[in-house]
């Protein structure tokens, strides 16, 4: 407990690695203004962390580990650090990586590594486009804090143990503007105790408009409850992916389709067709008839006698829209029932 407070206490005197995100504003979860309540103490520090930040830090190890024996380098200890020059610039980076010989590239360098602990779909995204912004921003600071050119972020996938290391290097222009806001924000927000206004992330769908005035909430049960719904929604969309992994596992130790039970269920396996949406440009190439509107139009120019056919008139005009649909496509169907277990010989 005493360490966690002078953990916090310590946040406070500067700007971190994961501050940089939401002050420059591109972090997902915080912004400008969360930086500043924070650093001025008007929010109290969360006492007990999320479980997806405990699981991170206790795999901290393991994801070292693997960054050693994947890539063969060194890692070096590292500790809490404030920059000679800019006294607001502070962090504690989790691993310093050791240089090797020889140097040819700045990648043979001493540089920094940060370990983070993904969600199936985070991960998946970072692999298909890239370290996000708020990731790459902590780099950087970590790098300029400890005067190196290049940073790597070990990343690893709990459920399934993939990994992946990526490798960056530092921007000197952008590390320029990194230092240029951070600063302004530090002197002009912090310091003054002078409230930023929230710097919203690109990524921001656009909010529904509002009449009248939007009440702002800063008081200590509201944050906990966002906090707490955003945790918990995190925790059901890994849930949802977990669950989806699974169920791809109990096809394959189905091996073929059919109906299979043990365990306290039931499971039909399958092979179905999916139909086809219609052909919508065919369907109105067609040029067909609406019989409802057909049916609309006797009835009001027709004579007495013709009236009394139009339903029957409109059964006739009636297309089969089923000449217009799009091939169905085949798809593996999987259904569980939970059943009185028989037990097991």
């Amino acid at each position: 407990m005493k360490d966690r407070v002078e953990f916090h206490r310590r946040r406070q005197t500067g700007i971190g690695g994961s501050d940089v995100g939401a002050i420059v504003g591109v972090d997902p979860y915080r912004n400008a203004l969360d930086v500043y309540l924070e650093k001025v103490g008007e929010v109290p520090p969360r006492e007990d962390p999320l479980p997806i930040q405990e699981r991170g830090h206790y795999l901290e190890d393991d994801i070292r580990d693997l960054f050693k024996a994947k890539t063969g380098r060194r890692l070096k200890p590292a500790r809490f650090r404030r920059h000679r020059e800019h006294k607001w610039m502070i962090g504690h980076p989790d691993s310093l990586i050791g240089a090797r010989e020889p140097i040819q590239s700045v990648f043979d360098e001493r540089g920094i590594l940060e370990c983070k602990s993904m969600s199936r779909g985070v991960f998946k995204q970072i692999v298909e486009r890239g370290v996000p912004q708020h990731i790459q921003l902590q780099d950087i600071h970590y790098a300029t804090l400890c005067g190196h050119r290049w940073a790597a972020t070990a990343i690893v996938q709990p459920d399934t143990w993939q990994f992946i290391a990526p490798e960056m290097e530092v921007d000197p222009a952008i590390q320029k503007q990194v230092i240029e806001i951070c600063e302004h924000f530090w002197y002009n927000h912090v310091v003054p105790q002078n409230p930023p206004a929230p710097v919203e992330p690109e990524w921001k769908i656009e909010l529904p408009a509002v009449e009248g005035v939007v009440e702002d909430r800063h008081d200590p049960e509201w944050r906990a409850t966002i906090e707490r719904i955003h945790e918990l929604k995190l925790m059901r969309d890994e849930a949802e992916e977990l669950y989806e992994a699974a169920r791809e596992e109990l096809r394959e130790l189905c091996g073929r389709y059919g109906v299979f039970e043990g365990a306290g269920a039931r499971v039909y396996f399958k092979l179905r067709e999916r139909m086809g949406g219609l052909d919508t440009k065919r369907l109105a190439a067609a040029g067909l008839l609406d019989p409802a509107k057909v049916q609309a139009w006797l009835g009001e120019v027709a004579p007495p006698l013709l009236r009394d056919l139009t339903p029957e008139l409109a059964a006739q005009l009636r297309a089969d829209v089923d000449q217009f649909r799009k091939a169905g496509t085949q798809y593996k169907d999987l259904r569980l029932y939970h059943v009185a277990d028989q037990g097991g010989a």
